[in-house]
């Protein structure tokens, strides 16, 4: 390949229209395109096609996704919870354990 040639990936339209993957490194102007297929992609995929109906749903009901800040603070929440009630087993242990053995 030249200096003058770039090879870039693109998608044609049902219209017909190409669409290139990226921008190219040529100057502007006039180009001579060739155009040959690519394998295809894999068939349907079940994970992909849920996916991509939940994110439409969403998208549809315009939903706002939690920011970072609200997850970490729900996290913060939820460990300060749990080692409340963890603190709680432990002690509960601790007397069942003296309560079994009194010379301890």
């Amino acid at each position: 390949m030249s200096l003058n040639e770039c090879v870039v990936e693109g998608t044609i339209q049902p219209d017909g229209t190409l669409v290139l993957d990226e921008p190219t490194q040529l100057p502007a102007g006039r180009v001579q395109v060739t155009v040959q297929p690519l394998s295809k992609l894999p068939g349907a995929d079940p994970l992909l096609e849920m996916l991509q109906s939940i994110w439409a749903a969403q998208k549809a009901r315009r939903h706002i996704p939690r920011s970072s800040e609200d997850i970490e603070a729900d996290r913060h929440e939820f460990r300060s919870t749990w080692e409340k009630h963890q603190t709680a087993i432990e002690q509960l242990q601790e007397q069942s354990r003296n309560n079994r053995d009194p010379l301890s």
